[in-house]
């Protein structure tokens, strides 16, 4: 049921950088990335992971399952995002570590659209978004947008247009 959970965490994460890339953007901006960054969402991108939920239960997935699998990710995904410099050693194929995972946040062009997973990084190998250099660590975070400062700013930033474009006057 984890696995499954993730897969589908998995391509959630890659539509929210495809189609809803401004609401993700407030979680991408902090160039400064540690643990608490794992927790600096949009409350549109909480309830897109959370609208799949009725889904799973659907399908089979008890409570109790949720409140496990819920614990456990909310410590991975603390850990993921850490500031530590390890690698995970034969595990780097199959757990997201905290340096893959800030290779996901990194801002070079190497790794643009890598490492989308959240607890498994086998799903980047099997559809082709793992990165894990040997002997390069990533280093710079953040994004271009400038997503403003400020809780009220940011949950404003992904419904207002984007700078540079032309706002149509009122009629």
């Amino acid at each position: 049921m984890f696995a499954a959970w993730e897969l589908g965490i998995y391509w959630q994460h890659r539509l929210l950088h495809r189609a809803l890339w401004r609401v993700h953007a407030v979680h991408h901006s902090s160039s400064n990335l540690d643990w608490l960054s794992t927790y600096r969402m949009h409350p549109a991108e909480i309830m897109f992971y959370l609208a799949a939920m009725p889904l799973l239960l659907w399908v089979g997935f008890s409570i109790q399952c949720f409140v496990w699998i819920s614990s456990f990710r909310l410590f991975h995904n603390s850990f993921a995002h850490a500031d530590l410099p390890w690698k995970l050693g034969p595990l780097r194929y199959v757990i997201v570590s905290p340096v893959f995972h800030r290779w996901h946040h990194e801002t070079s062009s190497d790794a643009l659209a890598k490492n989308f997973a959240s607890a498994f990084c086998v799903y980047d190998l099997l559809f082709g978004g793992y990165h894990l250099p040997a002997d390069w660590m990533p280093g710079s975070f953040g994004i271009p947008d400038a997503v403003p400062a400020g809780f009220i700013r940011q949950v404003a930033y992904p419904f207002l247009p984007p700078p540079g474009t032309a706002v149509p006057s009122a009629i």
